[in-house]
């Protein structure tokens, strides 16, 4: 002779999966963590490149063009951040917006401050002076330039 199921047994045992279900559901969706580790990755991208930046202005002739040149880079930079494709994805949620409110001036770790401000605030040589110290060096990029040509 067969038993049969207790129902209310079956009823309890169905919720109890569905609440494991929903539970592990909820967790697994979770995207903090995520989102976190994301919008690390990013940083740990750009922050050398902007690193070098810095490095290689200083290390370099330091003219008005170069200085120009290594301030457009940490601009695009900063624009890349800042956008979809960085860390101004929506996706990113609040990691996202701590990634940039921690970097923007003023910020916990400002960006602006570490690696734009002192190549702003270097006084470059007129892009002549280079020319002016090397005095090889304008015939030889002329050679160069007729040679590419």
């Amino acid at each position: 002779m067969r038993s049969t199921p207790n129902l209310g047994w079956l009823a309890v045992a169905a919720f109890g999966l569905q609440a494991v279900t929903a539970g592990l559901t909820f967790l697994l969706r979770r995207r903090g963590p995520g989102q976190r580790i994301a919008a690390s990755r990013i940083v740990e991208q750009i922050e050398p490149l902007l690193q070098k930046n810095v490095d290689a202005y200083f290390d370099g002739p330091r003219t008005v063009s170069t200085q120009r040149q290594a301030l457009d880079n940490f601009d695009r930079a900063w624009a890349w951040l800042t956008s979809l494709e960085g860390c101004g994805n929506p996706d990113l949620g609040n990691a996202g917006v701590a990634c940039i409110d921690d970097r923007r001036r003023g910020g916990k770790f400002d960006w602006f401050a570490l690696y734009r401000d002192p190549i702003a605030n270097d006084t470059p040589q007129p892009d002549t002076a280079i020319v002016t110290a090397h005095p090889w060096l304008l015939p030889a990029l002329l050679i160069l330039g007729g040679l590419l040509l």
